[in-house]
């Protein structure tokens, strides 16, 4: 169930948002989709 769930945890837009803003050294700007 958890694995199931952690899955459908990284298909959300936040999550890219948070990756790339990592990535690219800024604060996030999250959406909550």
């Amino acid at each position: 169930i958890e694995a199931e769930n952690f899955g459908h945890v990284f298909q959300t837009s936040d999550v890219r948002e948070g990756v790339e803003a990592f990535i690219e050294k800024r604060a996030p700007i999250f959406h909550h989709k």
